[in-house]
């Protein structure tokens, strides 16, 4: 999702409530953590993972109360089955 940061939060906002009581949720290409935020601001868990190391300096900068971590195409810094949910 692209645009400013107020569009992004508008059409994230249909999917926060979907997530809950998911915990911990992981937000997968998470960008600039937009999503992630807004979702954890409403009452759910998790992290953000991105291959951008730029994303993830510019998501942890903004949103220093959230997890986020650079991932590998090959190999998530994550064991399986630590997530109830991927978005």
């Amino acid at each position: 999702m692209r645009g400013s940061t107020a569009d992004v939060r508008e059409r994230q906002r249909p999917y926060v409530d979907d997530f809950r009581d998911a915990a911990p949720v992981l937000d997968a290409g998470c960008g600039e953590g937009t999503y992630l935020a807004a979702a954890c601001a409403n009452g759910a868990d998790g992290c953000g993972i991105d291959i951008s190391r730029t994303a993830v300096r510019l998501a942890a900068r903004r949103h220093q109360f959230q997890r986020f971590a650079v991932a590998s195409v090959y190999r998530l810094p994550f064991d399986d089955g630590v997530f109830d949910a991927v978005i």
